[in-house]
C-alpha cells in the first residue's frame, strides 16, 4: 500500500507540474507591430500598420495562437487614403470591423514554428500556413515574463475579395505582412480575496 500511495502521489505531482508549465500570454501592443506593404504602380512600396489589435498564445501540449485586428485602425500616414481603405473598395470596415486569425496547429521546427490556421479578412476565411521565429525571451522584475516572435508572410488580397486597383496595375495583388509581437505572461488570479 505505501508503494501504491507513493506512486499515486508521484503521478499527481507530475500532472500538476505539467499543468503548471502551460501558460497564457497576451500581446503587448505598446511593444508590438502589425503592418504591411503593397506595391504601387509596380514602382515602390506603400507601407501601413494597424493601431488596435489583440492576441493571445498558450503553450503546453497543444499550443494556440489567436489574434484580432480592428480594420478601421489602419494608418498609412495619409488620412485621405486611410479613409478610402475603410470603404467598400477595400476593407469595408462598417460591415467587417474585425479581422482574425485562429490557429489550428503549431509545429516546432529547427528554425522556429510552422503555424497553420484560419485567417479571416473582410468576412472571407482562408486557411494559411506561416512561419514564425522566436526573437527573444526575458524575465524582468518590473515587466514580467515576456516572449517575442517575428512572423513575415504574403497573401493575395483578391483571395479575400479586395480587388480594387489590381486590373489597372495601380496596386499589387500581393500584400506582404509583418507581425513583430511581444507577449507578456498572464499572472494567475490569487485565490480568496473579496470583501
Amino acid at each position: 500500500m505505501p508503494r501504491l500511495l507513493t506512486t499515486l502521489a508521484a503521478a499527481m505531482f507530475a500532472l500538476a507540474a505539467t499543468a503548471a508549465q502551460a501558460a497564457t500570454y497576451t500581446v503587448d501592443p505598446v511593444h508590438s507591430y502589425v503592418g504591411f506593404r503593397i506595391k504601387h504602380l509596380d514602382v515602390s512600396y506603400v507601407y501601413g500598420h494597424f493601431d488596435r489589435y489583440d492576441g493571445t498564445i498558450t503553450d503546453g501540449d497543444a499550443p494556440t495562437l489567436n489574434m484580432t485586428v480592428e480594420a478601421a485602425s489602419i494608418d498609412t500616414n495619409h488620412p485621405g487614403r486611410d479613409q478610402h481603405l475603410r470603404l467598400a473598395d477595400f476593407f469595408d470596415t462598417d460591415a467587417h470591423p474585425v479581422w482574425s486569425f485562429a490557429s489550428s496547429g503549431i509545429e516546432e521546427t529547427e528554425d522556429g514554428y510552422h503555424i497553420t490556421g484560419t485567417l479571416t479578412i473582410r468576412g472571407v476565411a482562408q486557411e494559411v500556413t506561416v512561419d514564425a521565429v522566436k526573437t527573444g525571451e526575458a524575465d524582468h522584475p518590473s515587466f514580467g515574463h515576456r516572449i517575442g516572435y517575428l512572423c513575415e508572410f504574403s497573401i493575395n488580397r483578391s483571395d479575400y475579395g479586395i480587388n480594387y486597383g489590381i486590373a489597372e496595375g495601380v496596386l499589387s495583388d500581393q500584400v506582404d505582412i509583418t507581425l513583430s509581437l511581444q507577449f507578456i505572461e498572464d499572472q494567475p488570479e490569487e485565490e480568496g480575496g473579496g470583501e
